[in-house]
C-alpha cells in the first residue's frame, strides 16, 4: 500500500469514526453526557487522575527495571517514552501504536528491535493474563460462569506465563545449537526474555501493580458514571481495555472501546443510553489522561543515546 492510499484510508477511517461518535452523541443527548461530569466529586475525580498517572509511573518502572544496564538513571526519559507509546496505542488503529515502542527504544537507547520487540510481546502476554484474571475475580459470577469453569480458566491463565517462561529455555537452547542466520536471530530474540525466576517474578509484580492501580481508578470512574457497583465498574473497564489489546481497534478506539465497556455492563443497566453515555465518558477520561501524561512528557528532554548495546536484560 503506497503512502497516498494509506493516508486516504486513514482520513476515511477518522471521518467514519467521527461520524459514528457524532451519531452517538445525538442519540444519547449532550445533556446526558455532561451530567455525570457535573455531579461527580471533583476531589474523587482528582484521586482517580492521580491513580492513572501513578499507573504510568509503574509502567515506566517495569521498563527501566527490565533494562537496568541501559536505562539506569534514565527514569524520566523512559517516562516520556512510555507515555508517548501509550498515547499512540490509544490513537492509532489496529495496534499500529505498538510500533512506537521499538522505534523509541532504538532512538533513545539504541536497543535493537530484536531486543525490544520480544520484551513488548512478553509484557503484552502478562497484561492480558492479569486483565483477564482481575476480570474473572471482579465479575466471573456476573458472567454466569460455574465454579468449575471459573477455576479452570483461572488455572489456565496462571499457568500461561509459567509455560511461556519454561518454553523460552527449551527454544533458546534448541536454536543456540543450530547454525544459520535465522537460528541466530531467534536465539537473540529469546535471550531478551526473562532467563531466571527473579526476572520472571519481577515483571509479574510490576504488571500486577500497574493494572491493580489503573483498574481501581477506572472501575471507580465508571461506577460514578453508571448505576453499577465498583466490581461491575472494574469489569466494564476491562471490557474497554481488552479492545485495545485485541487486533481489532478503531482509530482512537472510538466505537470499539465503548462496545467493550457496554458489552459487559449492559446486562446490569436498564437504559441503553445511560450505558453508552458512561462508556463514552470513561473513554474520554482514558484519552484525556493519556493526552495529559504525553503533554507533560514534552517537558522532559530527549535522551542522548548511549553508544553501546545493552547487556542481558534484568527484572530484579
Amino acid at each position: 500500500m503506497n503512502t497516498t492510499t494509506g493516508r486516504a484510508l486513514s482520513v476515511v477511517s477518522w471521518l467514519a469514526v467521527l461520524a459514528l461518535l457524532g451519531a452517538a452523541v445525538i442519540w444519547v443527548g449532550p445533556a446526558r453526557l455532561v451530567a455525570p461530569w457535573l455531579s461527580i466529586d471533583p476531589w474523587a475525580l482528582a484521586v482517580a487522575l492521580v491513580l492513572m498517572l501513578a499507573s504510568y509511573v509503574i509502567r515506566t518502572l517495569r521498563i527501566t527495571r527490565y533494562f537496568p544496564d541501559r536505562l539506569s538513571g534514565r527514569f524520566w526519559s523512559a517516562f516520556r517514552l512510555a507515555n508517548w507509546h501509550n498515547l499512540m496505542n490509544n490513537l492509532l488503529p489496529m495496534r499500529a501504536g505498538e510500533v512506537a515502542f521499538p522505534v523509541l527504544m532504538q532512538r533513545y537507547y539504541r536497543l535493537s528491535p530484536l531486543e525490544s520487540v520480544p520484551v513488548l510481546l512478553w509484557f503484552r502476554l502478562l497484561d492480558l493474563q492479569v486483565v483477564l484474571l482481575i476480570g474473572l475475580a471482579a465479575g466471573g459470577h456476573l458472567l454466569g460462569l460455574s465454579g468449575g469453569v471459573l477455576a479452570g480458566l483461572v488455572a489456565l491463565l496462571l499457568a500461561a506465563p509459567v509455560g511461556a517462561f519454561a518454553l523460552r529455555h527449551g527454544l533458546h537452547g534448541l536454536l543456540a545449537r543450530h547454525e544459520g542466520r535465522l537460528a541466530a536471530k531467534g536465539a537473540e530474540m529469546l535471550a531478551s526474555l526473562p532467563d531466571r525466576p527473579g526476572r520472571f517474578v519481577a515483571t509479574l509484580f510490576w504488571t500486577w501493580a500497574n493494572w491493580l492501580v489503573k483498574l481501581a481508578a477506572l472501575g471507580w470512574v465508571l461506577a460514578a458514571f453508571a448505576p453499577v457497583g465498583f466490581a461491575a465498574g472494574v469489569l466494564g473497564a476491562i471490557g474497554g481495555d481488552l479492545t485495545t489489546v485485541l487486533p481489532v481497534h478503531a482509530p482512537g478506539g472510538f466505537g470499539t472501546y465503548e462496545a467493550g465497556v457496554a458489552l459487559l455492563i449492559a446486562p446490569l443497566v436498564d437504559e441503553p443510553r445511560t450505558v453508552l453515555a458512561a462508556a463514552v465518558n470513561l473513554h474520554l477520561f482514558v484519552l484525556g489522561t493519556a493526552l495529559l501524561a504525553a503533554t507533560l512528557s514534552l517537558l522532559i528532554p530527549r535522551p542522548a543515546p548511549t553508544a553501546t548495546r545493552t547487556a542481558t536484560p534484568s527484572g530484579d
